[in-house]
């Protein structure tokens, strides 16, 4: 757990198992793939962690929100990359201001105007985000507070917006990645076994006496 973040139980639950599980809620319920958002996920905490979040409950729930979003705003495939490259990196240093406030303002409006009206109606802070960037005002943690406050919103949003066939693909694929988990992990331990790297050995001794005995015919 990174530097200044609590390991919270409401993220585990327990166990690694329902720690796993939560993140495959995450995907599903943002219609987002199993592959990227555990990776996003591992982003903030190495690179952002305590410098922006409490517990690692409130990074899941924010990773959560985020992708609503994003799936919202019609992000396309390479504007989404976009604000979840751009994204941390403000986190990481404090603040929202230059190319990383600019990915949020083209690519993700609505989060734009969430924060935005988070930053004026809530606290208070006057004039237009861009301003309020270049001023230093918009922090890492008016970023999440904002965030966490809008999620309503994402909620309304997403629950209004069709599916495509793309977001129906990411939650079938996803319920696939975490059915073959158990053959993977097996394929992974029979790798491991003791024997098994004599067997391939064995193999490709036997190969590469066949290949000699063809060439010598």
């Amino acid at each position: 757990v990174p530097v200044g973040m609590k390991l919270d139980d409401v993220a585990l639950e327990g166990s690694v198992a329902n720690y796993k599980k939560r993140i495959m809620d995450i995907a599903n319920e943002t219609r987002q793939t199993l592959t990227d958002t555990p990776g996003f996920i591992s982003k903030l905490m190495v690179n952002v962690g305590g410098k922006a979040f409490k517990t690692t409950s409130e990074l899941l729930d924010f990773t959560k929100t985020l992708n609503k979003f994003i799936v919202v705003s019609g992000a396309s495939g390479s504007e989404a990359t976009s604000i979840l490259t751009q994204l941390p990196q403000a986190l990481s240093s404090g603040n929202l201001q230059g190319d990383e406030l600019r990915s949020i303002r083209e690519n993700a409006p609505l989060l734009k105007n969430v924060i935005q009206d988070y930053a004026n109606k809530v606290l208070g802070l006057q004039g237009d985000i861009k301003d309020l960037g270049a001023q230093g005002q918009i922090t890492a943690r008016t970023i999440v507070d904002a965030v966490k406050w809008g999620s309503n919103i994402a909620d309304e949003k997403l629950g209004k917006m069709p599916w495509t066939w793309a977001q129906r693909w990411n939650t079938f694929s996803n319920q696939v990645i975490v059915a073959l988990e158990p053959v993977f992990d097996k394929i992974k331990q029979l790798a491991n076994m003791d024997g098994t790297g004599k067997m391939f050995t064995d193999m490709a001794n036997v190969v590469a006496n066949l290949a000699g005995g063809i060439v010598n015919i």
